[in-house]
């Protein structure tokens, strides 16, 4: 009861509801999503996934339709691919993500689902905003809730970005707030791995 009272007051926790019980906030997502992040940076080796060949062949061709499509279906998020040169978009898990979205009863309020429509159909304009706002790190970056290309509060997106055949290929993970971090940032670092091997 202490600690949750220290979490409450420090803000890492809140409850919506009177009767309720206690969720994390933006802050206790950010703490999550700092400590990953911080535990997978020293981390070099990772399973020889069947998977992270496919996406590879996928990318190499330059088929980001299916790399795109493959990754969203692995991630269970809304994936989003930008190639700057060209403006070209690939998007891909709408259904999964409202799924997810409605069925675990992530979102109760209408005007958020409204939100995340809205989201959805501006993402094309607004993709390219991301640009700005990657830098070199070697590790993905992580909007909790609002987001360069979101509005809404109960959305996350997970951004990375590499080098293809002298153009940047902007990836977006845009899934529920509650999404699997660990699995989804683990599985991000290591493509990045892979698809930037020499």
């Amino acid at each position: 009861r202490n600690e949750l009272s220290y979490l409450m007051r420090e803000g890492f926790l809140g409850q919506p509801h009177t009767s309720g019980g206690r969720i994390p906030t933006d802050k206790g997502y950010r703490f999550l999503v700092d400590q990953i992040l911080g535990e997978i940076i020293g981390e070099e080796d990772f399973a020889a996934d069947k998977g992270f060949n496919v996406l590879k062949a996928e990318f190499a061709r330059g088929d980001f339709d299916d790399f795109v499509g493959d990754l969203a279906g692995e991630l269970e998020v809304l994936g989003v691919g930008y190639v700057s040169r060209g403006g070209t978009l690939y998007k891909s898990g709408l259904a999964g993500l409202f799924s997810h979205l409605v069925h675990d009863q992530w979102i109760n309020d209408p005007q958020e689902m409204f939100q995340v429509v809205e989201d959805f159909e501006l993402i094309d304009e607004k993709i390219g905003d991301l640009l700005e706002f990657l830098t070199e790190k070697n590790t993905p970056q992580v909007w909790i809730g609002k987001s360069p290309i979101t509005k809404s509060r109960e959305l996350s997106v997970i951004a990375d970005q590499y080098e293809t055949r002298g153009r940047r290929f902007v990836l977006a993970a845009v899934g529920p707030k509650r999404m699997n971090y660990e699995h989804n940032l683990k599985f991000l670092k290591n493509l990045r791995r892979i698809l930037t091997a020499n």
